[in-house]
């Protein structure tokens, strides 16, 4: 069933972000996503060590950004739905429905592109001919690579970076569900179906069911570019998460400079993207030099941190927080329109 929220507006396109510790990033995956038609973005920050609300506190303000503050363990699971990130999937469709038609489910690191030049930038435009049809609108990724950048320096951003990919997309496939007929399913690849849809790769229109991945993968006009970072930042990322939020994979260094070795072919289209993003005045001055209405909107975020039962400890956390009493889910409760949801985690 749908939970009203006063502050979501009926729309159409929303994306669903679980995040950790990308303050570097996530102001430009905002921006990107908002420049190519998302109305609405709702974003779960998962105990990073800085919360990154001050990233997008003027995108949160203007009702853009939905901001929730959570922390967990990220336990080994079975079951794609009891772990962290299934738990925050469910609850992104239960806060979109009734509210959005689209809901792309997406990571930090990964940019959805319209590869068709034809249409445009903008994802809306090649939805519209799914929305009679599929359950989800389903596209390949692209692995983009360091390009042997080591690091990157302080205020360089991911598009302007990182021109050298994978020469096709694998086979593995991302998707945006269609509110009405998908839901979670057994992993972030895949949804499940009601209402006699399917899943639908773009491209070719082939039928998807529940699979996480679909041979002979599509370029257009859908195409996922799929970021791995300067090769100090996959090296902590693989340090740091080896088991990822859905508590399910295992990723470690040798994975990622498997990836990082067969991403050596030419694509600037990422790099063009950031220049229109730049023309077309869709990159703002960070909050810090937005004025007082933001800086001030921050306060109550900082001062209302709300203990809850968590929808997304697995059960033996649960248990655990139980028997020791101590809670391991806070929400940041904000009192500006749009920040962070207005029900509490339960």
């Amino acid at each position: 069933m749908a939970i009203s929220l006063a502050h979501n507006e009926k729309s159409y396109l929303s994306a669903c972000l679980l995040a950790r510790d990308g303050n570097a990033d996530i102001r430009e995956w905002v921006e990107y996503h908002l420049w190519a038609g998302v109305d609405k973005v709702f974003l779960f920050d998962h105990n990073s060590t800085v919360p990154m609300f001050g990233e997008v506190a003027d995108y949160a303000v203007e009702g853009k950004v939905q901001y929730t503050y959570l922390t967990s363990d990220l336990p080994k699971v079975k079951d794609f739905k009891q772990g962290l990130q299934g738990r925050v999937f469910q609850r992104c469709f239960d806060e979109a429905r009734g509210y959005f038609t689209w809901m792309m489910f997406t990571d930090l690191d990964e940019y959805t592109t319209v590869s068709e030049p034809s249409l445009g930038h903008r994802i809306p435009d090649v939805l519209r001919s799914f929305e009679g049809s599929a359950g989800a609108v389903l596209a390949h990724r692209r692995s983009v690579g360091s390009g042997g950048l080591e690091a990157r320096a302080a205020g360089q951003g991911v598009l302007a970076s990182f021109s050298k990919c994978s020469g096709m997309p694998g086979d593995h496939l991302k998707g945006i569900a269609h509110l009405d007929y998908a839901d979670v399913s057994g992993n972030a690849h895949m949804f499940a179906y009601s209402g006699g849809r399917t899943g639908i790769r773009v491209g070719d229109n082939a039928t998807v069911l529940q699979a996480h991945a679909k041979a002979n993968p599509t370029t257009s006009p859908l195409l996922i570019y799929h970021y791995m970072g300067s090769v100090g930042e996959y090296a902590r990322r693989a340090q740091l998460m080896g088991s990822g939020v859905s508590g399910m994979t295992t990723k470690d260094l040798a994975f990622y400079r498997r990836l990082d070795a067969n991403a050596h072919y030419d694509c600037p289209e990422p790099t063009r993207i950031w220049a229109q993003m730049v023309k077309d005045g869709a990159v703002r001055p960070r909050p810090a030099a937005a004025g007082p209405a933001v800086a001030a909107a921050t306060v109550p975020v900082k001062a209302a941190v709300a203990k809850t039962a968590s929808a997304f400890e697995v059960p033996h956390q649960r248990q655990r927080r139980t028997q020791h009493g101590w809670s391991r889910v806070r929400q940041a409760a904000a009192v500006a329109k749009g920040i962070t949801s207005r029900r509490a985690l339960q």
